[in-house]
């Protein structure tokens, strides 16, 4: 509670050693109590809420961003040794209720891949292919139809980088060849 928060001139208010507990009602001089909002879920409330599967196929390494106000998933691995790459695309408003945008996009699929939201568009760059890693760049309006923006962006291809928007420009910094040869490369694109 501060002190401006009452209608009390501010030289009368207690400000050393007050400290509401749960059953303590605080209010303004003449005002009812309001009525506290309810208490956020906890972690574990959400995840059980949240446990049952989702419709997309067990996987990891895939890419997840926020797009059109949905949720996108956008590739991965079923497993964690790699070796098998997934390339379809799912979405979802609420995080339980998932649709498949497509369960083949136009890009190989790979898994460690940048995935970003810019410019009113999907993008997913690079990535571990099931055998070899890619420096190819794909964007989508919509999830379903993917256009190659180019065959080989200007950087060496890399997958497990880390891709970010910051004042509007595209970020990709870091990440390891297909021989585990990592870098600390930073490039940016519009």
């Amino acid at each position: 509670i501060k002190p401006d928060d009452l209608a009390v001139p501010e030289e009368t208010v207690a400000t050393k050693d007050v400290v509401p507990t749960p059953s303590a009602t605080v209010t303004a001089a003449g005002s009812p109590p309001a009525s506290p909002p309810p208490p956020p879920p906890s972690i574990e409330e959400m995840a059980r809420a949240n446990a049952a599967a989702a419709a997309w196929s067990a996987r990891c390494r895939h890419r997840m961003l926020v797009y059109n106000n949905r949720m996108w998933i956008l590739g991965g691995s079923p497993n964690a040794a790699g070796g098998t790459a997934l390339n379809d695309v799912w979405y979802s408003t609420d995080g339980i209720t998932w649709t498949q945008a497509t369960a083949a996009a136009g890009w190989t699929g790979r898994f460690n891949a940048v995935g970003l939201s810019y410019n009113n568009l999907l993008w997913i760059i690079s990535g571990q292919l099931a055998a070899s890693v890619d420096d190819d760049v794909w964007s989508s309006a919509d999830g379903v139809t993917w256009t190659q923006v180019t065959a080989a962006a200007g950087f060496s291809t890399r997958q497990a980088a880390t891709g970010l928007v910051f004042n509007n420009l595209m970020w990709i910094m870091g990440g390891s060849t297909n021989a585990g040869t990592t870098n600390n490369e930073v490039w940016y694109s519009t």
